[in-house]
């Protein structure tokens, strides 16, 4: 499972381990320290938003299907939930995600 700790605010990446970095097809130096939307997870802030707001608001364990694009540009299918998490004294999103690319070309 791919794994993302970002800021609850601006979605700024503070950590992801090597699931995360695979899928996105960044390395670690280009992703940490930039946002989800300038990375192109999320076409855009609004996005991002709605979609974190939606999934805490249903608490922890809801997997939303998002459609998004890797460092190549190339479309994949994700299953992403959200949990809060205090870090650091501050708060923060955990972002567990899982790509069904595959499973969703065969369906």
């Amino acid at each position: 499972m791919a794994i993302l700790i970002s800021d609850v605010v601006n979605g700024r990446i503070i950590d992801a381990n090597a699931a995360a970095l695979a899928l996105s097809g960044y390395a670690r130096e280009e992703a940490i320290g930039r946002d989800t939307v300038e990375l192109g997870v999320f076409a855009s802030p609004e996005e991002r938003r709605n979609l974190v707001r939606q999934a805490l608001d249903r608490g922890p364990g809801n997997a939303f299907e998002h459609q998004t694009r890797n460092k190549r540009g190339e479309p994949i299918t994700i299953l992403i939930s959200f949990s809060l998490l205090a870090l650091d004294g501050q708060n923060r999103l955990l972002s567990i995600v899982q790509d069904i690319t595959a499973r969703k070309r065969a369906e």
